[in-house]
């Protein structure tokens, strides 16, 4: 993973200062004409300048990930030496048996908790080997102010027989500058900052560099057949062109769909199964089952298929709160809160638009020009009157 987010942010890097005098002039300019490759270049474009400053944290953030090891490595040599690298919580002796019967309240550990930090708000607590020497309460919660090391909180680290704060390493607000560096590059990473509205603007975000990847594989496929027309010879499609279609489909769509399958899947498959475990399986299945289903069946077919595949596993997703909704009965898998509401009518709105967008590149597969990689044939029973289709890239 660090091999490939040290590729990705030379890619970047290096695609912006090659074609930066490119792009600056012609920035935000989307030309729509009879040249329909020109405006999704022009979209590949302005997409890919824009997001660049995302795209690049991700990757350099991805490389400090997998290299984070090597990083401490060299601290502790460098500048801790013989000093901890990391704050360590000694348990002294607290002057009571630690049994059950002396745990303190949870409302006075909060309490205390609340004197030291006025401005962080709890929302779990999680009591870690409670009967033990090492006994520890590790409450979470939020700081809006801060950025959180977790998904969505910090943490604090107390003792649940003396309610001494132990740990601030990763409570907001108290870290020191090393955590705090740390801290910063897994909120960036993960988009654990600025609410709902970040998380969208990380989702749009991701799914511009989906964008990008699967325009620019369609736009040098393209690129290899006018080569050829300018050549003036007779247009073949490469068998390496045709395997990178298929593979551009089969990857692109696979992952659409697998992530649509994995969050239904979840709803029904819950009972015995780790969740996580189920994820997986499922996001898996479906993507290894549509790359392989795009090799089979060639690029233009699977790219109808698996297009409208994916549009209708998305729907399996309102579908299935809707099912909840009708049936009281059912698990409560529908919620009225603004986020999932969100999330099953972002879902709906994507399978209709995919199954849309299935529609008329089925127009471009079997009445486009026969020259093209997507070029599939005319349908089984189709007229011959059927014209063969115009210029469409």
């Amino acid at each position: 993973m660090g091999a490939i987010g040290v590729v990705y942010a030379l890619a970047l890097v290096s695609g912006l200062v090659v074609l930066l005098p490119t792009l600056v002039k012609d920035f935000l300019a989307l030309r729509r004409g009879k040249n329909l490759k020109r405006f999704w270049l022009d979209a590949h474009n302005v997409i890919g300048l824009t997001s660049l400053p995302f795209h690049l944290m991700i990757a350099l953030t991805v490389i400090v990930f997998a290299f984070h090891d090597f990083l401490y490595d060299a601290l502790s040599l460098t500048t801790y030496k013989e000093r901890p690298l990391f704050e360590m919580h000694e348990h002294h002796d607290r002057g009571v048996e630690t049994v059950a019967g002396n745990l303190l309240p949870p409302q006075t550990l909060l309490a205390n908790l609340q004197q030291a930090a006025p401005d962080f708000i709890p929302r779990e607590m999680q009591y870690l080997g409670p009967v033990s020497e090492h006994a520890e309460v590790r409450i979470g919660g939020e700081n809006l102010d801060h950025m959180v090391r977790g998904a969505d909180r910090g943490f604090a680290a107390m003792d649940p027989y003396t309610g001494e704060l132990e740990g601030t390493e990763y409570l907001p607000g108290h870290e020191n500058a090393w955590t705090d560096i740390v801290i910063s590059i897994f909120a960036l990473h993960f988009g654990s900052y600025g609410g709902a509205f970040m998380r969208w603007v990380y989702v749009f975000m991701g799914l511009a560099g989906a964008f990008l990847f699967y325009t620019g594989n369609l736009l040098w496929v393209e690129t290899r057949r006018r080569k050829q027309r300018r050549n003036g010879g007779q247009v073949e499609q490469k068998r390496s062109t045709r395997l990178m279609a298929s593979a551009t489909v089969g990857v692109c769509w696979g992952s659409v769909a697998g992530i649509a399958i994995a969050m239904t899947a979840g709803k029904w498959l819950y009972r015995g199964v780790d969740p996580a475990s189920l994820y997986l399986w499922a996001y898996y299945f479906v993507f290894l089952a549509a790359v392989a289903w795009a090799f089979v069946r060639g690029p233009g077919r699977s790219a109808v298929e698996l297009i409208a595949f994916a549009g209708v596993a998305w729907l399996t997703v309102p579908a299935t709160a809707l099912l909840a909704y009708l049936f009281p009965a059912m698990p409560a898998w529908i919620q009225t809160a603004p986020g999932p509401l969100a999330v099953d009518g972002t879902a709906l709105v994507a399978g209709v638009l995919l199954l849309e967008m299935a529609r008329r590149t089925a127009k471009r597969v079997f009445h486009g020009n026969t020259d093209s990689v997507w070029y599939a044939g005319k349908p089984a029973g189709e007229p011959d009157s059927v014209a063969a289709g115009v210029e469409h890239a």
